[in-house]
């Protein structure tokens, strides 16, 4: 069970790395920062990557728990952007649909 971990702290560090790539042309006095900040984020979330794939026997587990990392990019844009222009009911249904496909296939294997 520990590749969950592994993977979620990986998909929110992803995330926040997705979303520093977009401060970083909003914000051009922070592009330094923001990227050493993006290539530190990188080499840290491939290690727990690495050590989530080494705990699990199906990968499409690891990369299911990783592709979360548009959540935190989405609710990073709206609260600190101010990202506003989205039909909210259609987004929130779209977020729906992928948090019940993703425990679709996470309950569809076996895991050890």
């Amino acid at each position: 069970m520990y590749y969950y971990v592994y993977a979620a702290i990986a998909s929110v560090l992803i995330g926040i790395q997705m979303f520093s790539l977009k401060l970083m042309s909003e914000r051009k006095e922070w592009f330094y920062t923001l990227g050493v900040l993006i290539i530190g984020i990188l080499f840290i979330s491939r290690y727990l990557i690495f050590e989530a794939m080494k705990r699990v026997s199906n990968p499409t587990l690891v990369h299911l728990i990783l592709n979360m990392s548009v959540f935190i990019t989405f609710f990073a844009s709206y609260f600190l952007l101010n990202v506003a222009d989205f039909d909210y009911r259609m987004f929130l249904l779209g977020m729906v649909f992928i948090i019940i496909g993703a425990t679709c296939i996470q309950f569809s294997y076996n895991t050890i």
